[in-house]
């Protein structure tokens, strides 16, 4: 019977989301945000982006701390704790459509580049041997991003940009399908595989969970990865606490904000609890997400990073 439940839930959840601007490239679903009128031509020219030798590149998968992580990496690259003058969407290369080459020219440095796409859809001169241009990958718990992830979706006025369907219909399609880049589990497989083949590039793993317990040692982790001073580590963590990112960066969203949320969501920028989860997730639900979990994530070393958390 469970089965025949499950069944019909992810049916139902399947025409919900048929309902959304979802386009598929190279077998991701992404949405245009009215931005982008051709993926392959947005992403042929990501790929061929021509970089700096200071660009700091900050990816992973949707509501995983990515914003926190960009405003960090910001205020150790300028050495100091104001907030960037740029907002997260600014230098979102997914987001740029044909403007890519321009939005990039125009961005002073030091550049933060930010994404939620897997590795290999970065611009490939990252890759070069030469080159090896530093990469940020944000790594959180997949119950909590699942659920900041609907609540986000929830709040949108923007109807093919949000799903509208059950808590529950959102979650079988999450574990079976996903929506905007796709699923947690091929995002942090590929970056898995991508470490696996590649031990010495320089990328670092920012877990979302230990940067809430214990920001002081990993903003000074990334301090010496991206060859700045520690200097500034405390007053940056302290900075960055998250009531404190609320405070400080949404009045950056301006007119994006008004236009792709209701007029009473909370913002891009929520409580950044961990284990939240637990308000949301049935325990029936909760033992489904393990069981799959464990079989998709065996051997993934950064499966193991967040294992406790779920």
């Amino acid at each position: 019977m469970a089965d025949e439940e499950n069944h019909e839930l992810l049916e139902r959840a399947r025409a919900v989301s048929a309902q959304m601007d979802l386009r598929v490239f190279e077998g991701v679903p992404y949405c245009p945000y009215e931005r982008v009128n051709s993926f392959e031509r947005m992403f042929s020219l990501i790929r061929g982006a021509e970089l700096r030798p200071d660009d700091v590149i900050t990816t992973g998968f949707l509501r995983s701390g990515n914003h926190w992580a960009f405003e960090i990496l910001n205020m150790i690259l300028g050495q100091g704790t104001d907030f960037s003058k740029r907002n997260f969407f600014e230098l979102q290369l997914e987001m740029m459509g044909d403007r890519v080459t321009k939005v990039l020219q125009k961005a002073s440095s030091p550049r933060v580049l930010t994404s939620h796409c897997q590795l290999r859809f970065l611009p490939r001169q990252a890759f070069e041997s030469e080159r090896k241009t530093k990469i940020v990958y944000i790594l959180r718990n997949p119950k909590d991003a699942m659920v900041s992830q609907y609540k986000l979706m929830n709040s949108t006025r923007i109807k093919k940009l949000g799903f509208s369907g059950s808590w529950d219909e959102f979650v079988e399609l999450l574990l079976h399908e996903g929506l905007q880049w796709g699923t947690w589990f091929d995002h942090v497989l590929s970056t898995d595989a991508f470490l696996k083949e590649n031990p010495d590039f320089p990328l670092f793993i920012l877990q979302f969970e230990k940067l809430r317990e214990d920001p002081v040692p990993i903003v000074r982790d990334l301090c010496r990865f991206l060859g700045q001073p520690e200097t500034l580590a405390e007053q940056i963590a302290d900075a960055t606490r998250f009531d404190s990112m609320k405070k400080g960066t949404e009045d950056k969203f301006g007119k994006m904000k008004s236009d792709f949320l209701k007029d009473d969501s909370s913002g891009f920028v929520v409580k950044g609890q961990i284990g939240s989860w637990r308000n949301e997730f049935t325990a029936a639900q909760s033992e489904r997400f393990d069981r799959v979990f464990e079989k998709r994530m065996a051997g993934c070393s950064l499966a193991d990073r967040v294992r406790e958390y779920i």
